[in-house]
């Protein structure tokens, strides 16, 4: 209780009288009411195991059971939001960035999990902390702390971007040699694939994912098919070679990504722009010469929802 924790006269009361009456605590005192729900639940059900549904009392345990039922789902469903908006603030505590997302703790929202993965990035892998809400995923980096900063317990984080599960798929993808453990987060904003530390973390995140989304979708008013979802940008060693005119990169011959495809491709077949609405809503974008032609025509409309901020990493 916050009272035990801050106020020194507070603790002396209690003790005192702990040690006078000889009574319990008063936490344990707190929770009694709560632990007698259960209680009485356990009660009147071996009651009912042991009254023939002819007896006169039958009827009225039957319905003193419903009513016990009823209030033990109220009971944990109030326990479970008051848990749920401690974890937000404590989240919301840990962004050092967070009044760039004001409303993470509001009605109705969940917290599901957290966990570190590493987020293959165009150049390079980067670690990423990532937190699972009922209805949005938010990935951080790790604030380095130094001197007193570093001496706390709390470990604070750079929030980069925020995403809805609304649409938004999880595929799991094959060990390579470079990437072992991975699987690939497709929304419409952004995509990209991540690396679990081990395969039981992969598997975790998989499972869970695929609950939080099918719960989702369960209690979505709106949803609809990611038929625009953002493209998974190549990692800059993924190809040698262009993947369109197949020429070998070089330090003449540099390597780019296509912004609609993902795809590492030459200047050559880059020289087109478009305005990709999942990377810039009003910038036009470097695209392959073939989405160029073939899929966008200069301008590719797609749903998209605002990040955190307007960086790609």
């Amino acid at each position: 209780m916050e009272l035990e924790r801050k106020k020194a006269n507070f603790i002396q009361f209690i003790k005192g009288i702990k040690e006078s009456e000889q009574i319990l605590d008063l936490m344990a005192l707190l929770i009694q009411p709560i632990q007698r729900i259960p209680r009485y639940r356990l009660l009147i059900e071996g009651l009912l195991s042991n009254t023939i549904q002819t007896h006169d009392d039958y009827k009225d345990l039957k319905l003193a059971h419903g009513h016990i039922l009823k209030a033990a789902t109220i009971i944990n469903d109030t326990v479970r939001k008051h848990q749920d908006i401690v974890k937000l603030n404590e989240i919301k505590r840990q962004l050092s960035n967070a009044k760039e997302i004001e409303d993470l703790v509001s009605e109705g929202r969940e917290y599901i999990y957290e966990g570190m993965l590493l987020k293959v990035c165009r150049k390079q892998l980067k670690k990423r902390y990532f937190f699972l809400l009922n209805d949005l995923l938010m990935y951080s980096s790790p604030v380095v702390s130094v001197g007193v900063a570093a001496s706390k317990k709390t470990k604070m984080y750079t929030l980069h971007r925020v995403l809805e599960l609304k649409n938004m798929k999880i595929n799991s993808v094959e060990d390579t040699e470079a990437h072992k453990h991975a699987f690939i987060i497709n929304t419409q904003v952004k995509s990209f694939k991540v690396l679990a530390p081990t395969k039981e973390d992969k598997d975790k995140w998989l499972i869970i994912f695929d609950n939080a989304l099918k719960k989702y979708d369960e209690n979505a008013v709106n949803s609809n098919n990611l038929n625009d979802a953002a493209p998974v940008l190549m990692h800059w060693n993924d190809s040698e070679n262009c993947m369109n005119c197949k020429r070998k990169f070089s330090f003449k011959i540099s390597r780019h990504h296509c912004r609609s495809c993902g795809n590492l491709v030459c200047q050559k077949c880059s020289s087109q722009r478009a305005i990709i609405p999942s990377v810039h809503r009003v910038r036009p974008k470097r695209v392959c010469n073939n989405c160029y032609e073939q899929k966008l025509g200069g301008v590719q409309k797609t749903g998209s929802f605002p990040g955190v901020n307007e960086d790609y990493i």
